[in-house]
């Protein structure tokens, strides 16, 4: 009777790979670079940004997260990033923050926090992003200094 026991083993198999493969889904975002062109919104006068002022922002995606993020001016990112950015992996969706401590900048050197959302087609970012100042020259910003917000769209 041993061919039964292996017809049901196999059948099992056969189920399981079927039921394994079939939960397994696409991902909405894969791996590459999505450029989010922003525009922006408010602006500190103290940073020199100015209202209106567009520029490129450019995420790299591996595995659905966030390894680099590059920007069209040098000057912008001279800090170290540590992302904290997460993606959703079935719809595309972006939310979370990144830090940049220790870019120089106007006066000393300072803490930023990116507070982001929004959502990846294709190959853009289309959201907002609202930039912090949470420590300035060793001294903690309490509450956080707003210096801008940007809004994002895909072309």
């Amino acid at each position: 009777m041993p061919k039964p026991i292996r017809l049901t083993t196999l059948k099992i198999l056969m189920v399981l790979a079927v039921v394994i493969l079939g939960s397994t889904q696409a991902s909405a975002i894969e791996d590459g670079a999505y450029a989010g062109f922003y525009k922006v919104t408010f602006a500190n006068p103290d940073t020199g940004e100015q209202v209106g002022n567009t520029g490129e922002f450019v995420f790299l995606i591996e595995n659905n997260s966030i390894v680099d993020v590059q920007y069209e001016d040098d000057d912008w990112v001279n800090g170290k990033i540590k992302y904290k950015l997460k993606i959703d992996p079935d719809t595309g969706t972006l939310t979370g923050h990144f830090s940049e401590r220790g870019r120089q900048g106007v006066g000393g050197i300072m803490n930023l926090r990116w507070e982001m959302k929004g959502v990846f087609i294709d190959s853009y970012f289309a959201g907002e992003a609202t930039i912090y100042v949470t420590e300035f020259n060793g001294q903690g910003a309490t509450p956080w200094l707003k210096v801008a917000s940007y809004v994002f769209e895909s072309p």
